[in-house]
């Protein structure tokens, strides 16, 4: 994807995250991550993949990823949830499973976190 295009996904993934993240503050961007988890999805548009991907998505789960960033309100510990990536994260691992899990960077502890999210 181009800066330009990351530039506005990114504008689209933080405003999003802000609206159930409960100390907006906290948000910030992983660069690697996003390049990591959008190289997963069948198109680099971004607003393709907004809106039929992730628009979608987020929509259906709303009230589960709020009580997601509830928890994390309690419990900051986990700082992948300070990352508007980790939208991207809950949406892979719930429809892409095998390849979200082949490409995951992180610690393989946290795909067990991940899923039981």
């Amino acid at each position: 994807m181009s800066s330009k295009k990351d530039t506005h996904l990114q504008t689209r993934l933080r405003e999003t995250l802000a609206t159930v993240h409960t100390q907006p503050g906290r948000i910030e961007h992983d660069d690697e991550l996003r390049d990591i988890l959008v190289a997963l999805y069948d198109t680099d548009d971004p607003d393709e993949l907004w809106s039929t991907v992730l628009g979608p998505y987020l929509g259906d789960e709303e009230a589960g990823l709020r009580n997601v960033w509830r928890e994390h309100a309690a419990d900051p510990s986990w700082s992948l949830l300070d990352h508007p990536e980790a939208l991207l994260v809950f949406e892979r691992a719930d429809r892409d499973r095998e390849r979200f899990r082949q490409a995951w960077p992180g610690p393989a502890s946290w795909l067990s976190r991940i899923s039981d999210a």
